[in-house]
């Protein structure tokens, strides 16, 4: 689990230890446990921590892989991979572009996280 760059106490960290925990207690968690470690990963700008972390999430069908995907490749300089991540997720959720603002603001991440998943798609040419 990447825990760099938090606070031994920090809210943050004591989320990342108790979905690493679940993880542990439960060998056949949902994929999804694994977001709250890409998402940290991908902030503090771990880009290839959160691509290991993608890769674990068997998914089909759920727009936030290649969401992530195409914003930590882009981010990363990777475009042909980033191209292929918004193709996908442009198949999985055909409106995104026009909606991908006020879609992550719903969901009440931090400015600065909703700010570079932005900035990550620009640069995959979404």
């Amino acid at each position: 689990m990447a825990l760099k760059n938090f606070k031994p106490t920090s809210p943050a960290r004591r989320g990342l230890i108790l979905v690493d925990k679940a993880i542990r207690l439960n060998p056949v968690h949902p994929d999804w446990y694994y977001f709250p470690e890409v998402f940290h990963s991908y902030l503090y700008g771990n880009y290839d921590d959160a691509l290991t972390t993608l890769d674990k999430i068997d998914m089909p069908g759920f727009f936030w892989e290649p969401l992530i995907r195409a914003a930590v490749r882009g981010q990363m300089g990777h475009r042909t991979e980033a191209d292929a991540a918004v193709v996908d997720l442009l198949h999985l959720k055909p409106d995104f572009s026009s909606q991908a603002a006020g879609f992550l603001n719903i969901w009440q991440f931090e400015d600065r996280f909703n700010v570079s998943v932005m900035e990550g798609l620009r640069k995959a040419g979404l």
